[in-house]
């Protein structure tokens, strides 16, 4: 498995790669959208990690460009994000995005997140305010 992370936060590049890296996951991280768009060109990953709030071209900005990108139209795309207004993640479902988290977040809660993205391809939508609350 291959999991692209776009952020311009080296903390949370750095957080992801350790909790995300494993024998079986490689993580690439860019730091910022427009190298995230050069990522495109390439073959598309397994997952991309995809911030909001990037000062050269935003997730919003860059997520229907990725989409277009040729074999990237299913890949599944994660907000990874600060913003945490309600629109923002309306938005974020409406563009294609197959879910949102919110920073700070919980290293166990993004490695259970991420695993249902990868291991339950029948998950359409997925955010950690519902995960929080979804029944045992």
């Amino acid at each position: 498995m291959h999991i692209l992370v776009i952020d311009d936060d080296p903390l949370i590049r750095m957080m992801v790669t350790a909790v995300l890296t494993t024998d079986t996951q490689k993580v690439t991280s860019v730091e910022n959208g427009m190298d995230g768009l050069v990522c495109a060109a390439s073959p598309p990953p397994d997952l991309v990690l995809l911030d909001v709030s990037m000062p050269d071209v935003s997730g919003f900005d860059l997520l229907p460009r990725l989409r277009k990108s040729r074999g990237w139209e299913r890949t599944p795309i994660l907000m990874l994000t600060a913003e945490n207004e309600i629109e923002n993640i309306v938005r974020a479902r409406r563009e294609g995005a197959r879910g949102y988290i919110c920073k700070p977040v919980q290293p166990e809660t993004l490695m259970a997140m991420v695993n249902d993205i990868l291991h339950q391809p029948d998950i359409v939508w997925l955010d950690d305010y519902t995960r929080l609350r979804r029944p045992a």
